[in-house]
C-alpha cells in the first residue's frame, strides 16, 4: 500500500510538489526520478486518505496482520495524537524510519523499523503497530483528514493510498516522466 495518489488535478500536484520540495530535492540528487501515472482511481482501489480509507486498505492488502495485530489498536491510534504515541515509544520515530531498508534483504538495520514480516513476528503492541504504519504504508505527519502535509504542518491537496500494483496491471494508465525541480 506504499503508492500514494497525491493529486487529483494539476494544481493538486504543483502544491504537493511545493509542500515537499526539500525531500523532492534530496530524492533528485541521490539520481531518482519522477514519473506520474494518471488512471481511473477504481483501477487501483484508491481511497481517500482519511483513518477509514487506510482501515479498508489494511483490511485487504494486510489481512495477515490486520485482525491479529493491527485492528485491536486501530482505534487508539486514530485518536491519539503522533506525537504521545512516539512519548511512549521512547524514541525518535522519524529516525527509525529514516533508517530505512537494505535494498536486497527488504529489512532495517534498526530492529524497531517495523516491517510487515517484523510486525508478523513482533507482538503488536501499538508502538510497533504505528510504526508499522508509517514505516510499511507511508503514514508520516497522518492526521487521517484525507488531505496531505508539508513537513511544517500545513495542509495540501486531497491525498489518497491504494494498494502497491505493477503500473502495467493498471487498466488505463498513462505514465509520464516528471522533472519536479521546474
Amino acid at each position: 500500500m506504499r503508492a500514494r495518489v497525491v493529486a487529483d488535478s494539476s494544481a493538486s500536484f504543483r502544491a504537493c510538489v511545493r509542500a515537499n520540495q526539500e525531500w523532492i530535492n534530496g530524492s533528485l540528487a541521490k539520481g531518482k526520478r519522477f514519473k506520474l501515472a494518471i488512471f481511473p482511481s477504481a483501477m487501483a482501489d484508491a481511497q481517500q486518505a482519511t483513518w477509514d480509507g487506510v482501515e479498508h486498505l489494511l483490511r485487504r492488502v494486510y489481512p495477515e496482520v490486520w485482525e491479529s495485530k493491527v485492528e485491536r489498536h486501530f482505534a487508539t491510534i486514530r485518536r491519539t495524537p503522533f506525537s504521545d504515541i512516539e512519548a511512549q515509544a521512547g524514541y525518535d520515530m522519524l529516525k527509525v524510519n529514516l533508517a530505512g531498508r537494505d535494498p536486497a534483504t527488504g529489512e532495517s538495520e534498526d530492529p524497531r523499523y517495523m516491517t510487515l514480516r517484523r510486525l508478523q513476528e513482533r507482538e503488536g503492541k501499538i508502538v510497533q503497530v504505528r510504526q508499522f504504519l508509517w514505516d510499511e504504508i507511508g503514514l508520516k505527519l497522518y492526521t487521517g483528514d484525507g488531505y496531505t502535509r508539508s513537513d511544517d504542518g500545513t495542509q495540501g491537496p486531497a491525498e489518497f493510498l491504494c494498494r502497491n500494483l505493477e503500473i502495467l496491471q493498471v487498466a488505463g494508465v498513462a505514465v509520464i516522466d516528471v522533472d519536479p525541480s521546474l
